[in-house]
């Protein structure tokens, strides 16, 4: 357990009811659990929580108690206190074990997942950024080409003109030169 620079250990901090594992919302101060239709609802045994009130029935999800049933607090998550009663007893050892193995490989599979979701993620960004530079890049070519265009366009309209006129001076020339001949 990491110590703090004050003394006290990290498990004395604020922050040790949060469950890493799984964001940063407060962690019940019971099990996971599963739905299961057939042991639902408050228990009407004897028993009552902390808040004496009567003690709801769920199924556990989690590790080696997992499909163990038992009796907890039935307030709402913020004001659930930690009283629990087991009404199964343990599951044998070698049922304890193979629980564990089930939730470790589950547990690294989801981690696996989670990891290649972030690399997916990444290599996406990367490419949108790639994909982003590219059309920037384009839409600067269509610039330089459309002004490439215009400039070739100005260049032949100045040469036809230039024709035109030369053109019409030669005809002036002839008209000129047909009068002269003709008078």
């Amino acid at each position: 357990m990491p110590l703090w620079s004050d003394g006290e250990s990290s498990q004395d901090s604020l922050l040790s009811d949060f469950d890493y594992g799984h964001g940063l919302s407060p962690r019940k101060p019971i099990p996971e659990t599963t739905l299961d239709a057939e042991f639902t609802g408050y228990d009407d045994c004897d028993l009552k929580c902390n808040h004496d009130m009567p003690m709801y029935k769920f199924v556990c999800f989690e590790g080696e108690n997992t499909g163990r049933r038992f009796l907890a607090c039935g307030c709402k998550d913020e004001e659930m206190c930690d009283k629990v009663e087991w009404v199964d007893g343990p599951w044998p050892p070698p049922l304890q074990r193979s629980l564990v193995k089930l939730w470790a490989m589950h547990d690294e599979e989801r981690d696996s997942r989670i990891h290649g979701n972030v690399e997916y993620a990444t290599k996406n960004y990367q490419l949108t950024l790639q994909k982003k530079e590219l059309e920037k890049k384009n839409i600067e070519l269509h610039k330089q080409v459309g002004n490439a265009l215009e400039y070739v366009s100005e260049i032949t309209s100045h040469d036809l003109s230039g024709k035109e006129r030369e053109g019409r001076a030669r005809s002036d020339i002839i008209e000129g030169r047909k009068e002269e001949a003709e008078a």
